[in-house]
């Protein structure tokens, strides 16, 4: 009986290594030539837990099988620092500014059942953290939200904090306290891909900044639904081939075009980035988890994940409809991130994340 055991144990530590490493490094993998990595990815903070809990159980049972997990555990370190990283705060510098980027879903307040309300929660809340440089999305207007219009008391304050602001039909927004210029990109206009360039003038340097809105996965009610019944464990026995085949259908299918065209995306985005050159900053919803090939292949002109880099632990920035992830990114070249943070706030579907940066000189 032992003898099964142990061989049980060392069949399962093996397999669940393989899923920790494929889904640390699935992102390697261009979603074009295949989705199966790409979908991977989505489940590494699933997998490491259960990874950690096996490692330790096995060494009760059989070592060999606890030794298989942490030998993927260490091969997965860089991914886990990404998830879970432990940078203290450099308070020995002080920083240049402070930039926040932040999905607010066209200004809705989502704690409120009705209307929302003149005095906009989500640009009070803003205007009380006031961050340097704030990189909107789903921010076509300043003025209203989808129904309901923001007191001008409001937005008298708001735009004397940042005199310099700009937003446009893409839902890309940015509020400033130091001037700037558009930059103006020659790109192909594509549905669920919006990308906006500013040239920000400090007192000293000047950076560009690139507000990004990737492609959604774009579910709808029934899929959403669908997806909660599956987390619930709601299945009909009888009908489990046609949901089965209704997730393939649906959600997964809505996933791998998802990672496709964000594959693309991220390419332009990457030869953008080349051709402006200098200091960057590309900030805001990526609609994809660290480690995917979208940032993979932005990071590749020489930017890091501030977030990594600046942050202490793990978080999630979209907490809607149980897609509970980090989806939103702060990437950098020639700057030092001296911390960043994601404040739990709960106006829009979305946390903001915010970096105090050091520019490198």
């Amino acid at each position: 009986m032992n003898k099964v055991v142990s061989i049980i144990a060392i069949i399962i530590s093996a397999l669940v290594a393989i899923l920790l490493i494929a889904s640390a490094y699935g992102g390697i993998i261009n979603p074009m030539s295949t989705t199966i990595p790409a979908l991977m990815t989505m489940i590494f903070p699933i997998v490491l837990p259960l990874s950690v809990v096996l490692t330790v159980a096995f060494l009760f049972i059989r070592h060999l099988a606890s030794a298989l997990l942490i030998c993927a555990l260490l091969v997965c370190l860089p991914a886990i620092y990404t998830y879970y990283p432990l940078e203290i705060s450099k308070s020995e510098h002080e920083p240049d500014f402070t930039l926040m980027s932040y999905n607010v879903a066209h200004l809705k307040d989502f704690t409120s059942k009705g209307a929302t309300p003149p005095n906009n929660p989500t640009l009070k809340f803003i205007l009380s953290k006031s961050p340097d440089i704030v990189a909107l999305q789903e921010c076509s207007t300043f003025t209203k939200t989808v129904k309901d219009s923001i007191s001008q008391s409001l937005l008298d304050s708001l735009f004397s904090v940042y005199p310099n602001h700009k937003n446009g039909i893409e839902g890309q927004a940015i509020l400033s306290k130091h001037p700037f210029q558009e930059v103006k990109l020659h790109r192909p206009t594509n549905q669920g891909f919006q990308v906006r360039a500013y040239r920000i003038i400090m007192p000293t340097d000047s950076f560009t900044l690139f507000n990004v809105h990737l492609k959604s996965i774009g579910l709808n009610n029934d899929d959403k639904t669908l997806y909660k019944d599956l987390t619930n464990g709601i299945t009909e026995s009888e009908n489990l081939k046609d949901e089965i085949s209704e997730i393939r259908r649906s959600l997964i299918s809505k996933l791998s075009e998802s990672f496709r065209v964000r594959a693309q995306q991220s390419q332009l985005i990457k030869e953008l980035i080349d051709s402006i050159g200098g200091k960057i900053i590309v900030c805001g919803d990526f609609n994809d988890v660290p480690g995917c090939y979208a940032i993979r292949t932005i990071e590749s002109a020489g930017l890091r994940d501030a977030y990594a880099k600046s942050a202490f632990g793990a978080s999630i920035t979209f907490h809607m409809d149980r897609f509970y992830f980090r989806i939103d990114h702060i990437l950098y070249r020639g700057f030092t991130p001296l911390k960043t943070k994601c404040l739990s706030v709960p106006y829009s579907d979305h946390y903001p994340l915010v970096t105090s940066f050091k520019t490198e000189k």
